[in-house]
């Protein structure tokens, strides 16, 4: 289990970092870790059965991607987690089972805050994957991607779990990967696709909203988000776009394992 702030971004590339330690004396952030870094230092421990990111916004397919050495399976949220984060007197047994379910955990975790008092009462958006599928799954995306110029549909339409420019400038969008498909897809093409989505995709629990503290650029603040839950597929993604030119987003995107492969395969035009 792997819990922190995350410095948001830093799932995207490499190069940035997740979890910030604070010196407690002199308010200084001293250490950082990189997912690359996370990646080599777990691949001395073999195969994990299973990671828990207790922290916001890292079931992404860029760092799924990275990690798919590592583990079997990542438990983690596309959005945000309520600041308490895991209810663990509730989950623990099922991170410990012989027969280890991901479900059970991440089940739990959902219904735990669904009955919760405001603001945490929406649930938990959350998702289990098979890290073992991630290859083929990779080839489909770019398969059928290329078929097409990402920047022809309507964004604002998307289920998207971060807003750049109306929440702030730090983090580019953070779209849900179903959603993009489903809307960026001919119908044949995204029957293709979701095979190989669906057998990525262990299991997933959304609600019908879901709290956000990032929106209206304030911490303290927040709201709850409507969801369509037709388009919830549990992981995040991001997607190159013209809009992020003046930025360093789309650079740091191609550091990416997942970026490398998009490109090599040439699925963006």
């Amino acid at each position: 289990t792997i819990f922190n702030g995350v410095e948001q971004y830093a799932k995207k590339t490499p190069k940035s970092s997740f979890g910030i330690d604070t010196n407690s004396t002199a308010g200084n952030y001293v250490s950082k870790m990189n997912i690359s870094d996370m990646a080599s230092v777990l691949a001395h421990y073999g195969n994990i059965d299973y990671i828990l990111f207790d922290a916001c916004f890292m079931q992404s397919v860029e760092v799924a991607y990275e990690l798919r050495n590592t583990t079997k399976c990542i438990m983690a949220s596309p959005a945000e987690i309520p600041q308490n984060g895991a209810p663990y007197h509730i989950i623990l047994p099922a991170l410990f089972e012989q027969n280890f379910n991901p479900d059970n955990v991440i089940s739990q975790y959902n219904s735990y805050y669904a009955n919760q008092s405001p603001p945490d009462q929406s649930g938990v958006l959350i998702s289990a994957i098979d890290t073992r599928q991630l290859e083929s799954f990779a080839d489909a995306t770019a398969t059928v991607i290329k078929n097409h110029d990402i920047e022809s549909i309507d964004y604002s339409s998307l289920v998207n779990y971060y807003h750049f420019l109306e929440w702030g400038y730090s983090m580019p969008d953070m779209y849900d990967m179903k959603s993009v498909m489903m809307n960026l897809l001919t119908e044949s093409e995204y029957t293709y696709w979701e095979r190989e989505f669906l057998k990525l995709i262990i299991s997933s629990y959304s609600y019908e909203s879901w709290y956000s503290a990032l929106s209206n650029h304030s911490i303290f603040g927040g709201e709850y988000i409507p969801l369509d839950e037709s388009q919830f597929g549990g992981i995040n993604m991001f997607m190159p776009l013209y809009k992020y030119n003046y930025y360093s987003f789309n650079n740091e995107y191609y550091t990416t394992e997942w970026g490398k492969l998009m490109k090599e395969k040439k699925a963006f035009r």
